[in-house]
């Protein structure tokens, strides 16, 4: 088996020259960010490595080396392998280095090797023999995302793949295309023998022409590929009922079944080669269960390549596969663009925009900001920072509390429970833990759904109810989760502890009219609270005496809590998390 374990991109696209690792790949391996930030340059960048001769200095240059003229200024891909081939039974580490500034020497020689291994360097010492190294021993395939491509890469699928395949699967087949290339041969080597004395012929019909002195010439193409002039009768058509060309179909179903066909195929055909597979944006034209049917056959296609000879390189906007960002057997790549106005002593212009590809660390704070961007943060199972709270509205105050850290954790509560919204009428509560009790649930459930090891910050209110739960709940009965348990003192709830009590008094008679008209009645009410009573009490208490029966307090709760602002007191809250989630 021998594995990518690293890359490093220099001058390419839109990498400048310095800085562009991709490190500790896996056998899945997905680049993230925004649109237009290089991700599809990392996929290129491996192809060109693995195919140097697809170099086009139009496209593949980097843009500021080609504003300011600067020395070296072709791409460098270089790539570090781990190998247990090449000195059989042991594992080694080395580099192999693409330079195209080297294909514009006399030598034209593009790769060099940089080891510290003596053995390794007796065999891979020259240009030539890593070349044919990396031949006999990869196959890289390419998959773009574009809707024109689709046809092209039908095209290289026949004549790449199923050609070999029919090969492989047929020994009458196999037999009868050998026959066929001999008399090919043959045929091509008893024109070369005859060209001259045809082309003398056919000059005798210029004798008239002697001011001229023009003579036909012929020019007879030995190395024309004989897998294209085999298929050229031979299309790839898909029955959907209806059997047509692959072109005709669906972008979607194209895309899936270009996609499916490569892996088999490669590794039928290939089964011994380490194979590369760049996909850039698989999901790309899918409905959602073929994208997920399309995942789940990458997924088992590495599995079970017993070899472990198969890399997939991908790049995705996919909601199905960043659910699997802390999945073992991924690795996620986050890449961003960075862009500044520059003067340089060899550009003609007085200034230049220096737009460049950044690969950034995969840190919490980048897994945050995707999960967020993506809508995923608060539904995925496997993620490393939680809190545990009451509800909806503990759950916005805490999300308000948190915006200017560098992430927010996820946030769990028993859904459904408070009586608010359209999805409660349908519910029947007798059996659906609400409040502090579904907080054992949700803890049960994080520690036993996956092996993430997680920090869980747990807020409780300070009700009887707050307070048995905090008992009930012991460390050293969760395998997987460290916990922190806040509860909040003196049967207090949150409504306490992020408002004083004008500023309570002012938002709730703004989100009910009832009580707006009985406003001062109200304020008193609220203001006399004592310290062991929580205005929640006293809120509830107001409606019974004074309110119509409209009134509702879970509702009133969830108004206010969607209308945070800086009057909020949060000191209260960072002092107990801070130490917990960010400190660290």
């Amino acid at each position: 088996m021998i594995r990518l374990d690293e890359i490093i991109i220099a001058n390419f696209r839109s990498f400048k020259d310095s800085n562009n690792k991709v490190t500790n790949l896996n056998k899945l391996n997905v680049m993230v960010g925004k649109n237009n930030v290089g991700k599809t340059n990392v996929l290129r960048a491996i192809y060109l490595f693995f195919n140097p001769e697809s170099y086009d200095y139009t496209v593949d240059r980097n843009m500021v080396k080609q504003i300011t003229f600067g020395g070296s200024k072709e791409p460098k891909i270089t790539i570090t392998f781990v190998d247990d081939e090449i000195i059989s039974g042991k594992q080694s580490k080395y580099k192999i280095e693409c330079d195209i500034n080297k294909m514009y020497d006399e030598k034209n020689e593009c790769y060099s090797l940089k080891t510290k291994n003596d053995e390794i360097g007796n065999k891979l010492g020259s240009h030539k023999e890593i070349k044919k190294y990396l031949k006999n021993k990869f196959k890289c395939v390419y998959l773009s995302t574009t809707d024109e491509d689709i046809d092209k890469q039908s095209e290289e699928l026949l004549n790449d793949l199923i050609f070999k395949y029919f090969r492989k699967q047929s020994n009458k087949i196999k037999k009868t295309i050998s026959s066929f290339e001999q008399a090919y041969k043959d045929l091509m080597n008893t024109f070369e023998d005859n060209i001259e004395m045809i082309e003398n012929d056919l000059s005798e019909q210029f004798d008239d022409l002697y001011d001229v002195k023009i003579a036909p010439k012929l020019s007879i193409q030995k190395n024309k590929d004989l897998t294209n002039f085999l298929l050229e009768n031979i299309n790839l058509q898909l029955d959907d009922s209806y059997v047509q060309d692959i072109g005709t179909k669906g972008a979607g179903i194209q895309r899936t079944s270009l996609i499916l066909l490569y892996i088999y195929l490669l590794n039928y055909i290939y089964g011994n080669k380490n194979k590369i597979i760049l996909l850039d944006e698989p999901e790309a034209f899918l409905y959602p269960l073929l994208e997920r049917k399309v995942k789940e056959r990458l997924e088992e296609s590495v599995k079970s390549d017993k070899s472990g000879n198969m890399q997939i390189f991908m790049t995705t906007h996919s909601r199905v596969f960043l659910q699997e960002m802390f999945n073992l057997n991924y690795s996620f790549f986050y890449l961003s663009q960075k862009r500044e106005e520059k003067s340089y002593k060899r550009s003609h212009n007085k200034t230049d925009i220096n737009k460049y590809t950044l690969i950034e660390k995969m840190d919490r704070h980048n897994k945050n900001e995707l999960l967020r961007n993506y809508g995923l943060l608060d539904d995925i199972n496997d993620y490393e920072y939680v809190i545990v709270c009451e509800g909806e509205t503990d759950c916005n105050y805490i999300k308000y509390m948190l915006k200017d850290k560098e992430f927010i954790p996820q946030i769990r509560y028993g859904k459904y429970s408070d009586g608010v919204g359209p999805k409660s009428k349908d519910l029947n509560y007798k059996n659906i833990g609400r409040g502090a009790s579904a907080s054992l649930p949700i803890l049960a459930y994080l520690d036993n759904v996956s092996k993430v090891k997680r920090k869980v910050f747990v807020l409780l209110d300070g009700d009887a109810e707050g307070k048995k739960t905090k008992d009930q709940i012991h460390n050293d009965k969760y395998q997987n989760l460290e916990i922190k348990i806040m509860c909040i003192p003196n049967n207090k709830e949150i409504e306490d502890m992020v408002f004083d009590k004008e500023t309570y008094i002012n938002f709730v008679v703004n989100v009910s009219s009832s009580i707006k008209e009985k406003k001062d009645i109200f304020a008193d009410a609220i203001k006399n609270t004592d310290d062991k009573d929580s205005v929640i009490n006293q809120t509830e208490s107001f409606i019974k005496c004074y309110c119509k029966g409209d009134t509702n307090i879970n509702k009133i709760k969830s108004d206010i809590s969607q209308k945070c602002d800086e009057r909020i007191i949060s000191d209260w809250f960072l002092k107990e998390i801070d130490p917990f989630f960010y400190n660290d």
